[in-house]
């Protein structure tokens, strides 16, 4: 695959999207403080790409050009997002963000309730920053320097605003790494979009890289969204079952992928029917 054809996937995802803008990382402010924010997940800035509707960013501008194949499954990966969010632009973001988002509830009310004895809560945003400062290079020290501002602002809360710190407990509870079917969902959904064109155009998704895929959900970079990754790795092998059948291709917007690898000669022969 050449960049004139990457092109021209950008023209066919344009025609779901209009309003698609394609941005890079390294060229972005915003994107830069958020990889400062996520030292969860240290390939956020040079692997990763990230759809803010409508605009999806690469890591750079000449990794994009440079890479065309990669750049077509991500931008295919993201297309999935794209049409997420344009459909339901709100809850998209709600959903993804569910359930550590529940915890600024207690969190406002502990801020309410204590007023000027809300302090604890700039020692957990405190170390917080100072974990990701020292956490690019050095993950163990993210955990080191969160844990610590957690534990440092829970005594302190207690002793000084009582029974009122079970707000702030409370809230701290709920931003821990659950599980969240929701933004599993969403990720899943992006990542079937990688299964069906890795099976479309090879005849066979291999096992090591459904594996690896499932890891993504039971580590940092999703924060650890789903633990044991057994129903990532169940949906992921639905859908390598659906383009076997031939189903998939016939589904928006899996349709619109199949039928430009088709008319690019990107198919496995196998496949190309």
């Amino acid at each position: 695959m050449d960049l004139r054809a990457l092109r021209a996937f950008e023209v066919e995802v344009k025609h779901l999207c209009p309003d698609l803008q394609i941005r890079f990382k390294d060229q972005s402010f915003s994107q830069k403080v958020l990889a400062f924010l996520l030292p969860l997940n240290p390939t956020f800035s040079t692997r990763n790409s990230t759809t803010v509707y409508p605009t999806v960013y690469f890591p750079s501008k000449s990794a994009y050009e440079a890479h065309p194949w990669s750049s077509f499954l991500m931008l295919a990966h993201e297309m999935v997002h794209l049409l997420d969010a344009k459909a339901k632009p709100v809850w998209s973001w709600v959903s993804y963000l569910l359930p550590q988002l529940l915890a600024v509830v207690p969190l406002a009310a502990f801020a309410y309730f204590t007023r000027q004895q809300a302090w604890p809560l700039a020692i957990v945003a405190s170390s917080y920053l100072f974990g990701c400062m020292v956490g690019r290079k050095f993950l163990a020290a993210f955990y080191v320097a969160v844990l610590g501002g957690v534990v440092a602002s829970g005594v302190l809360a207690v002793l000084f605003t009582h029974w009122y710190s079970v707000y702030l407990f409370a809230g701290l509870v709920l931003m821990a790494p659950w599980p969240s079917p929701w933004r599993t969902n969403s990720g899943v959904r992006g990542y079937s979009m990688n299964m069906a064109i890795t099976y479309w155009a090879l005849g066979r998704v291999p096992q090591i890289y459904r594996t690896g895929i499932a890891y993504h959900f039971t580590g940092s970079r999703y924060y650890y969204t789903d633990w044991s990754g057994v129903y990532t790795r169940k949906r992921l092998d639905a859908v390598v079952d659906l383009a076997q059948s031939g189903e998939l291709q016939k589904e928006l917007p899996f349709s619109v992928v199949y039928s430009f690898m088709r008319r690019h000669k990107l198919l496995h022969q196998e496949n190309a029917h």
